[in-house]
């Protein structure tokens, strides 16, 4: 092997020397229990740690949708720097779950320690590929694997239920992964998820090590809010016989219900029915959502919207909304009136979506003052016509409302009590809310939408059941002009937002023979009421009611033996006495879990998830506690007291392995006195002779330089740029 070869095949590990240093460990053991601990202690000491990396770009977003996730279930979460854990790779005793972005930057004390936690049971999350070469052990990599870089495949395939219901679904499909290619992994590891686009390709998968896990997301898509649900999925794995409350709610509000109509034919009602917009509303669309709702035992919350005027200065008057006209009983009558009786006589929620559809904005409304004026003169109409009390929930228009329309908001309407936005967008423009009171304007509660719409892609199912998994919240949006929503250039209703009817549907019947949008929606309620049979349907109203409790209760978790009793201890009052957690099982521990659920007495359900069974567990009092007899857990695959050796040796041969392969043997390097050693000729000023010569920087500028002239994505230039970087 020539000089220069070498020096090329040492940088493959230019991270650090550490493949060899790595395996001579310095021992540092967790604060252990002694022997006359009691077996039951309460605890506020993490479960749930996140080892941030201030040199990782994702390090800091991802720890704080992770903690915010943690918040949620209230389990016991905390946080700590690579920096300080380098110092000091101590672990509490307490801990299960580690996230951490890659090891690249922690010493060979610190990855000890990690591969200790593992291997005695706990569970290690690399949220972003991990291309450390020194700790390819850890994520199931070979021992010859070269790191080098899937450019090609995009998105997400669940071949696992790695969330509930979601297993078989693709999300992401436009955007790259940029992974560890999978030729570097072994083929004995997990794969929980592919590449949407290449199914050969792992994008997230699990390495078992002794009693542990390390669970990989190797992709570099950047996770949002939207994600928080994957990321805990992973957490959770590690919290067997961990109960954590949820609110269990889902709600369905229907915007711009009751609202102005028009005897307009458009399609696809046109052809479909030969109705027009107001008919269709009227006479298919709400009876249909009567009788779904009866037959499922759904309820809903209305949301009217007054007028489609642009009238921002007084007068503010009605014409829009007493325009229209029909027969009902015999009798005319003005039809949103009619429909709002319906809405009350229905025992349904009448809420509240404004005057007009003029988003509570500083620049749309120029004198903001007017927002009260045209709230002032809806009360008075509402109280005329006799719609009931006034509102107690609101939905921005557009879902954009910034913090002087807030204020005016709460002036002008103190019986609203829960707003409602969208959990993702811009904060500043009423979007990005958490179910929190709102921080603009803590006079509101937050209870923002998760999905909408009638037809539930991938992509919806998987944010349904994401936000679900941390806090048991389904807020659902749906209009029932959505089967309107054509896209075609000349329809202008859904401003800045997708069409409604993307697939352009009918809503009975496409075509002659295909689905229309009422059988998607009918389909979809019915597969969750099926699969996760414990979901409570409610009133906008009452779920933020309970979902504001919920959020101000605190809750203690107590260690008893192999699981946690979890009991609220805070002082504020529950409107509602049904109490709801979730809890998580392997599958070879759910005849043990479902045995204890018999013996309290308590009311269960499951549904499967990442291999096991997630089970919602409904109980009279705030608090779960289990027989201190009980045991959750089978014993571990290996005994405690020698795993951990075991994991070792395995370690130790497995770089050695790679060091041979990486290296050469002794044998393979001495060249006997007689051999004729044929030198490699190397271009000066190429990245060759640089890599040889040590100039690793010129190395990868000049890489850099190639990637940025080239015209497409360059798999084998880009391979080497990261190897040398």
């Amino acid at each position: 092997m020539s000089k220069a070869s070498q020096n090329i095949v040492k940088v493959v590990l230019t991270v650090s020397a550490v493949t060899i240093l790595f395996l001579v460990f310095r021992s540092c053991s967790p604060q252990e229990e002694t022997a006359t601990e009691k077996a039951t202690q309460r605890t506020v000491d993490p479960l749930v740690i996140y080892i941030t990396d201030s040199k990782h770009s994702l390090s800091d977003l991802y720890a704080v949708h992770v903690a915010k996730s943690l918040e949620y279930t209230k389990i016991p979460y905390g946080q700590t720097t690579v920096k300080s854990f380098n110092e000091s790779p101590v672990i509490g005793n307490r801990v299960k779950s580690i996230l951490t972005n890659g090891t690249e930057n922690m010493n060979e004390a610190a990855k000890e320690r990690l591969l200790k936690f593992v291997a005695e049971g706990g569970t290690l999350i690399f949220t972003s590929a991990n291309e450390d070469p020194t700790a390819g052990y850890l994520s199931g990599l070979r021992p010859e694997a070269e790191f080098n870089y899937d450019l090609e495949s995009a998105g997400l395939k669940f071949v696992k239920n790695m969330l509930p219901n979601i297993g078989g679904a693709s999300i992401y499909s436009s955007k790259r992964n940029v992974g560890l290619h999978k030729d570097n992994f072994k083929s004995s590891v997990n794969i929980l998820a592919t590449s949407a686009t290449d199914e050969t390709q792992p994008t997230i998968l699990e390495h078992q090590i002794g009693n542990g896990r390390v669970v990989h997301f190797n992709t570099s898509i950047l996770f949002a809010k939207e994600d928080r649900g994957l990321l805990f999925a992973s957490v959770l794995k590690g919290l067997q016989g961990v109960p954590y409350p949820i609110a269990n709610v889902s709600t369905i509000f229907i915007d711009d219900f009751p609202n102005p109509l028009y005897d307009i034919s458009s399609e696809p009602i046109k052809s479909e029915m030969g109705l027009t917009q107001a008919q269709f509303v009227t006479d298919i669309w709400w009876p249909d959502m009567l009788k779904l709702g009866s037959r499922l035992n759904l309820t809903y919350s209305a949301y009217p919207c007054f007028n489609y005027d642009q009238i921002k200065a007084p007068p503010f008057l009605f014409k829009e909304w007493d325009m229209h006209k029909s027969i009902r009983n015999k009798k005319e009558v003005i039809t949103t009136n009619w429909m709002m009786q319906e809405v009350l006589d229905n025992g349904l929620e009448m809420a509240f979506h404004g005057y007009n559809h003029e988003s509570f904005l500083h620049d749309v409304w120029s004198n903001p003052d007017n927002i009260e004026g045209s709230l002032a003169a809806l009360r008075k109409k509402w109280k005329v016509n006799g719609f009931g009390a006034f509102p107690k929930s609101y939905v921005a228009p557009s879902n954009d409302i910034d913090s002087i329309g807030l204020v005016h908001l709460a002036n002008a309407m103190p019986e609203i009590e829960f707003m409602s936005t969208t959990y993702s967008g811009e904060l500043s423009e009423g979007g990005f809310r958490e179910f929190d009171y709102d921080p603009f304007e803590p006079r509101l509660f937050d209870f923002p939408r998760i999905t909408s719409g009638y037809v539930f892609t991938d992509i919806l199912k998987y944010t349904h059941q994401s936000t679900f998994l941390y806090t048991g919240i389904w807020t659902h949006f749906v209009h029932p002009d959505d089967v309107f929503q054509l896209p075609d250039v000349s329809n202008t209703s859904a401003g800045n937002y997708v069409f409604r009817n993307q697939l352009e549907l009918g809503w009975r019947k496409t075509g002659e023979a295909g689905k229309g949008m009422y059988d998607f929606w009918e389909a979809y309620l019915e597969e969750v009421i099926q699969k996760q049979p414990s979901t409570r349907f409610m009133t906008v109203s009452d779920g933020a009611t309970i979902t504001r409790d919920w959020r101000q209760s605190e809750y203690e978790f107590t260690k008893v033996n192999d699981f946690y009793n979890v009991t609220k201890v805070s002082k504020n009052k529950w409107s509602n006495r049904n109490f709801y957690w979730s809890i998580f099982s392997e599958k070879r521990n759910e005849l043990r879990m479902e045995q204890q659920f018999e013996k309290l007495g308590v009311t269960f359900s499951k549904i499967r998830f990442y291999e096991g069974s997630l089970y919602t567990v409904k109980t009279k009092e705030p608090t779960l506690i289990f027989d201190k007899d009980a045991k959750l857990k089978g014993e571990p695959p290996f005994f405690p007291s020698e795993v951990y050796a075991a994991v070792k040796e395995d370690f130790d041969d497995y770089a050695r392995e790679r060091q041979d392969i990486l290296f050469g043997t002794d044998e393979e390097l001495t060249v006997e006195p007689s051999e004729t050693i044929e030198v490699e000729e190397v271009i000066q000023d190429s990245v060759a002779w640089l890599v040889g010569n040590e100039r690793l920087k010129e190395a990868t500028n000049m890489l850099a330089k190639q990637l940025i002239k080239a015209d497409a994505s360059d798999s084998s230039t880009f391979n080497l740029f990261v190897k040398y970087l």
